[in-house]
C-alpha cells in the first residue's frame, strides 16, 4: 500500500488561498484570513516558505470554474509553474462550499499537494485521524450550506407574508423603502417594502403602453428603449427576455407571488425546477400597482396569444426532479464558435419555417445571425449560411492538418513537433536548468551529514557543540528531503514534455478528430473543433475570420506554452455595437459515447466549454484565415434567363412551364419578373400562353356552320347537339364568318337581301 509521509516541521513551500462569498460581507475577510495563517505558522515555528497567494472575492464556495482565484492556482500548480508542497487555507469552507469537496480534496493530492486548515492547527490529512477530520470538514461545508439555505428560505417566506420584501433588487418601476425600529434607543432597519419609483415607473407604464396600444413584442418593445434618450444610460441595455419577465412580474398590479421554483447547482450550473401552486405564497395586495388591471388583462391576453401561436416543445415526459441530463445535444457542429465581430455576442443558428419541395421533400434554410438583432443591441443584420460555414471549417481544419494522413510521420506533424520542441529548448535556455545544481549541493549536504555523524559519535563531545551539530544536521536532512522534492517536479515536468513531444499521442488524437468530422455526431464533433478553433468572427460586410489555435492536437498540455501573456482575440476593422457582450461559459457537451474513456472525455468536455481555455498563449500560437461569405441566389434567379427563353418559345402555360423545371408556379412568376428586371426579357404574362390554350370554337367553327346551314336546324337544337352553351355556339359561328372568303360573303349578303 502506498502511503504518504507528511512532517510538521519540514520547509515546505506553501500557497495560500483566500475567499469571502459576497461583497456585502466585511471587506477584510480575506486579508484577516491570511492573518490567522500567517500568525498560526509564525506560532508553531514552521519553517514554511509562502510561494504564493491567491484570492476571491464574492464569490460562492459552491462554484469553483467560476472563481478565477482559484482556477489560477489550479493552473499554476498543476504546470509547475508554481513550485508548491502544500495549500494553506483558513477553513475549509473558503477552498469549496460543493458536494464534492473530498473528490477536489483528493484531486489536489494527486498533484503532490495537500490541503490544511488553520482552524485544524494543521492536522495532518495523511493519519487516520487526519482522514476522518478530511471527510467531517466536507460534509460540513457543505451541509453548512444546506443548513443556511433552508433558514434564509424560511426567513423569506414569513417576511412576504407580512408584506415585506424578501431580499434582493427590486424589480424596475420599484424601490425600497426601509422601515426603522427602535433597539436601545437606537434607530435600526427592521424591514423594507417595496414602492413606486418615481424615476423609473414611467419605464413601465411605457412597455405597457407599447405592448398594449401598439401591439409590440418584446424585441421591438427592447429595441425601442434602447433607442429612447429619456432613459439613461445606466439603465440599458434592455433585453427581450428581461423585458417579458417585466410584462409578466404581478408587482406591476400590486400582486407578489414567493416560491414559484426552487433552484440549486448542478455541476455548476444554476438549475430551476417548478413547485406545485399548493406551495406558492400569493399576496394579492402585497404593494401599490403601477399598471391598471384592464391593461394588464390586455396584455396577458396578447402574450398568451403568442404563446399559442409559437408553442414550445413537448414536455410530456417529465423528468425526476433534481435529475439532469448528462449534457447539451447540439444539432449544429458549430454552435458556440461563431461570434459578432460588433458586440462579441455568439451567433446563434437561426432556421426558416419548412417547407415542402415539388419532390415532396422538407427544407429549411439554416443561418447563423447575431442574438442582439432583437432587442436592437447590435446592428450586424449578416446572415451566415450553416451549410457553407460547417463546409468551410471543415475543408479548412482537413487541409491545414492533412487529415488524409495522420501517420505519425506526416510532413504538418513533424513541423508542429518540431516548432514545439524548438519553443520549449527556447524557455529552457532562458531558465537555466538547476538539476546540477541541486545535486551537487545534495552532494555536499550528505557529504557533510556523514561527518556530522562521525563528531556525533564522539562521546567526549561537549553539550552545546553535539546541539549545533544537531540542528545543523537536522536542517541538511530537511534541505535534502526539499531538493528531491525539486528533482521529482522537474522530473514530472519534462515526463509532460515528452508526452507533448510524442508523436503517436499526436497522431491519435487527428485520427480522432478526423473520425469525428466523418460522423454525424454534431455535439463530438463540436468538441474535438473547440481543441483546435478558438473563434469565428463575423461582420456586417459577410467577411469571415477563422481563428484556429496550432497547438490544438497538445490541448492537455497548454500550460507549458503559457507565458504570462494574453491572449487577444481576434482584431477585426469592423464599427464596435453600442452594446457589447461578455459570452458566458458554454454548457457541457452530451457526446453520447463518441470517446470511450469517460476521465479522457471528461477532460476533453472540460477543455472544450471553456472561454478562456487558450488564455496565456501568444500570438504566435494562433492562425487566421479569412473568407468571404458567398452571395447566394435562389433558383428564381439563376434560372431567370432560361425560364423565359423556353416559355417564349414554346408559349408553354405557368402549369406546364412548373412542371417542365420542376417547381411551382409563383417560383416560376418569381423568375419571369427576375428576367424583366435583369435582362429586359418579358415573358410575363397569359398572351403568350394564349395560342396554346384550347379553344372549342375555334376549333369547331365549320363543324358548327354546317349544323346550321341545314334546313330548320334552330339555336336550340345546335345547343343540343354539340352539348355547349348558346354564347359558345355564336362565338363558333362568328369565328367561321371571318374565316370565309370575301367573294363567299358577298354572295351570301345578296343572297340575304333577294
Amino acid at each position: 500500500m502506498l502511503t504518504t509521509k507528511f512532517e510538521l516541521h519540514l520547509p515546505y513551500r506553501v500557497v495560500i488561498y483566500l475567499r469571502m462569498s459576497s461583497d456585502r460581507q466585511n471587506p477584510r475577510s480575506p486579508d484577516q484570513q491570511k492573518d490567522v495563517i500567517e500568525e498560526l505558522i509564525r506560532r508553531m515555528a514552521l519553517p514554511w516558505q509562502t510561494v504564493a497567494v491567491y484570492r476571491d472575492d464574492g464569490i460562492s464556495g459552491r462554484l469553483t470554474r467560476k472563481r478565477p482565484g482559484y482556477s489560477r492556482m489550479m493552473k499554476d500548480v498543476k504546470s509547475k509553474r508554481i513550485q508548491a508542497d502544500l495549500i494553506l487555507v483558513d477553513t475549509f469552507e473558503r477552498l469549496t462550499r460543493s458536494d464534492e469537496g473530498a473528490a477536489i480534496r483528493r484531486s489536489i493530492q494527486r498533484m503532490g499537494l495537500l490541503v490544511l486548515t488553520a482552524d485544524s492547527g494543521f492536522a495532518d490529512p495523511t493519519t487516520t485521524a487526519g482522514r476522518a477530520l478530511s471527510a467531517f470538514e466536507s460534509i460540513r461545508a457543505s451541509e453548512d450550506g444546506r443548513i443556511k439555505a433552508h433558514n434564509v428560505l424560511r426567513g423569506k417566506r414569513d417576511a412576504v407574508r407580512q408584506k415585506q420584501w424578501p431580499g434582493g433588487a427590486a424589480p424596475i418601476g420599484f424601490r425600497l423603502r426601509s422601515v426603522y425600529k427602535q433597539v436601545n434607543g437606537l434607530d435600526e432597519i427592521d424591514h423594507r417594502v417595496p414602492e413606486p419609483d418615481p424615476n423609473t415607473r414611467w419605464i413601465v407604464e411605457e412597455i405597457f403602453r407599447l405592448a398594449d396600444e401598439l401591439g409590440y413584442g418584446t424585441g421591438r418593445i427592447a429595441k425601442a428603449l434602447n433607442n429612447d434618450p429619456r432613459i439613461p444610460d445606466d439603465l440599458k441595455p434592455f433585453h427581450p427576455a428581461t423585458i417579458g419577465e417585466t410584462l409578466d412580474n404581478e408587482m406591476h398590479i400590486g400582486e407578489y407571488i414567493w416560491g414559484r421554483n426552487c433552484t440549486g447547482l448542478v455541476d455548476e450550473v444554476r438549475k430551476i425546477n417548478p413547485l406545485p401552486k399548493e406551495e406558492w405564497v400569493h399576496i394579492v395586495d402585497f404593494c401599490e400597482p403601477i399598471i391598471d388591471r384592464d391593461r394588464w388583462d390586455r396584455v396577458q391576453a396578447l402574450r398568451q396569444a403568442r404563446r399559442e401561436k409559437c408553442p414550445k416543445r413537448d414536455d410530456s415526459k417529465q423528468q425526476i426532479v433534481g435529475l439532469t441530463a448528462p449534457g447539451l445535444a447540439l444539432k449544429y457542429p458549430l454552435t458556440g464558435l461563431v461570434h459578432c465581430a460588433h458586440c462579441k455576442r455568439r451567433m446563434t443558428a437561426q432556421s426558416s419555417a419548412p417547407y415542402q419541395t415539388v419532390s415532396g421533400e422538407e427544407r429549411r434554410y439554416v443561418n447563423y445571425g447575431c442574438s442582439g438583432i432583437a432587442g436592437g443591441l447590435c446592428h450586424n443584420r449578416q446572415r451566415v449560411p450553416e451549410d457553407w460555414l460547417r463546409e468551410t471549417v471543415i475543408e479548412l481544419m482537413w487541409k491545414r492538418l492533412e487529415l488524409d494522413d495522420c501517420s505519425p510521420d506526416q510532413p504538418a506533424m513533424v513541423e508542429l513537433i518540431e516548432i514545439v520542441r524548438r519553443e520549449l529548448e527556447s524557455y529552457d535556455a532562458q531558465q537555466p536548468d538547476p538539476s546540477a545544481a541541486l545535486l551537487a549541493e545534495k552532494q555536499g549536504l550528505e557529504d557533510a551529514q556523514r561527518g556530522w555523524v562521525q563528531s556525533l559519535g564522539n562521546p567526549s563531545l561537549s553539550p552545546i557543540v553535539r546541539q549545533s551539530i544537531e540542528s545543523e544536521l537536522e536542517r541538511a536532512i530537511a534541505r535534502c528531503r526539499q531538493i528531491d522534492a525539486d528533482l521529482g517536479s522537474r522530473v514530472a515536468s519534462q515526463q509532460q514534455r515528452q508526452q507533448a513531444l510524442d508523436p503517436q499521442e499526436i497522431s491519435q488524437h487527428l485520427q480522432q478528430l478526423a473520425e469525428m468530422l466523418k460522423g454525424s455526431n454534431a455535439s463530438a464533433m463540436n468538441l474535438m473543433l473547440s481543441h483546435h478553433i478558438d473563434s469565428i468572427w463575423c461582420d456586417d460586410a459577410g467577411h469571415v475570420t477563422v481563428r484556429t489555435c496550432k497547438l490544438g492536437a497538445l490541448a492537455g498540455d497548454l500550460d507549458l506554452f503559457i507565458r504570462d501573456s494574453t491572449s487577444s482575440p481576434v482584431d477585426t476593422d469592423a464599427t464596435p455595437a453600442r452594446f457589447l457582450a461578455n459570452p458566458r461559459r458554454r454548457a457541457r457537451l452530451d457526446i453520447k459515447g463518441a470517446i470511450d474513456d469517460d476521465d479522457v472525455a471528461a477532460e476533453a468536455n472540460e477543455f472544450a466549454v471553456d472561454t478562456e481555455r487558450f488564455a496565456g498563449l501568444g500570438p504566435e500560437w494562433f492562425t487566421e484565415d479569412h473568407f468571404e461569405v458567398p452571395v447566394t441566389q435562389s433558383w428564381a434567379e439563376a434560372n431567370a434567363l432560361a425560364v423565359a427563353e423556353f416559355r417564349l418559345r414554346s408559349h408553354a402555360s405557368m402549369e406546364v412551364t412548373a412542371k417542365y423545371f420542376g417547381k411551382t408556379p409563383p417560383t416560376i412568376r418569381a423568375a419571369l419578373r427576375y428576367a424583366k428586371e435583369k435582362f429586359g426579357i418579358d415573358a410575363f404574362g397569359k398572351a403568350i400562353s394564349r395560342l396554346n390554350l384550347p379553344n372549342w370554337p375555334r376549333s369547331n367553327a365549320q363543324a358548327v356552320r354546317e349544323f346550321m346551314s341545314q334546313p330548320n336546324v334552330t339555336m336550340k337544337m345546335a345547343v343540343a347537339h354539340f352539348e355547349r352553351t348558346e354564347p359558345t355556339i355564336r362565338k363558333a359561328l362568328e369565328f367561321a364568318k371571318s374565316l370565309q372568303k370575301p367573294d363567299d360573303g358577298e354572295a351570301n349578303e345578296r343572297s340575304d337581301a333577294a
